[in-house]
């Protein structure tokens, strides 16, 4: 692949940099090293991420991202963001040097493999400190992203990163801004997946006109309009086919004869459609 050009469903990230397909045809060895990508799945390595997505923009995340529900030694939940986190560098149990505590959560939080890391008296470290701020970078603007979230200014500081706790290259140019999970959910919420069918079904729309035109050849009184309206003008025609439903969003819960709690009857008669068993609800409640 030329350096300037990048093919089809291959994303270029800079004006010096395309994301190769050479990793396509590698093949990768049984290693167990569960790997997050940031399309929010779990793999069983950084090869296989890699070859799995060929000529996607998928890279390397930490593992907090992919295991949100996990909880770290102390109880907390796993952390995706340190940035308003204030730079006081910290030993971990694992020889790594951290900008911060919230970061050797967040680097080592859902790790299942590996032994939990805590904090440390910082003269343990103190060796690879000295031998890995040896390395002198230039001051050259060529933006990398490491697998830590993290943007360098070059290749070089990203090395010394390496050096201090183990970050790779995740991909180069500026990191991808990745979507921030919600920590706690509304009890009106539904499932994920009928969230951009129905999530702006119900918004009131403000009468402020400021005209648009949507991609339907009409004229919307604003902006909300383009989204609001059609989908209610689609929703009431709608042919289902199949299990599919366009389940409302009110929370109804419902317990069903399979022990799971659905968020209303709707997605109750779905999943016994998909399933072709009979779930029938016990009680209009949490199971």
């Amino acid at each position: 692949m030329k350096l300037l050009t990048c093919g089809q469903g291959v994303v270029r990230t800079s004006k010096k940099h395309c994301q190769t397909t050479r990793h396509c045809r590698e093949s990768c060895w049984r290693v167990a090293r569960p790997t997050c990508g940031s399309d929010g799945k779990l793999y069983a390595n950084a090869c296989r991420m890699k070859a799995t997505n060929c000529g996607k923009h998928v890279f390397e995340v930490p593992m907090a991202f992919c295991v949100s529900q996990e909880r770290t030694s102390g109880g907390e939940p796993c952390p995706t963001e340190c940035s308003d986190q204030k730079e006081k560098l910290v030993c971990g149990s694992d020889e790594n040097i951290y900008r911060n505590e919230c970061e050797m959560k967040m680097l080592n939080c859902g790790a299942n493999n590996r032994k939990i890391v805590k904090r440390v008296d910082m003269e343990k470290c103190k060796g690879k400190m000295s031998k890995c701020l040896k390395v002198k970078c230039p001051a050259e603007v060529d933006p990398v992203c490491g697998t830590d979230a993290n943007v360098y200014t070059n290749p070089c500081l990203l090395k010394v990163a390496t050096c201090l706790k183990g970050v790779q290259l995740a991909h180069f140019g500026n990191c991808t801004l990745l979507p921030r999970l919600e920590t706690d959910c509304p009890d009106d919420s539904v499932s994920a997946s009928h969230c951009r069918t129905t999530a702006l079904c119900h918004e009131e729309c403000p009468d402020t006109p400021a005209f648009v035109c949507g991609s339907d050849n009409r004229f919307y009184k604003n902006e909300k309009h383009v989204f609001v309206v059609p989908l209610k003008r689609c929703l009431s025609r709608f042919q289902y086919s199949g299990c599919a439903r366009v389940c409302p969003p009110e929370y109804d819960p419902v317990c069903g004869t399979d022990d799971k709690t659905y968020s209303n009857k709707c997605f109750l008669e779905m999943e016994n459609c998909r399933s072709r068993q009979t779930s029938w609800n016990l009680r209009r409640t949490n199971c």
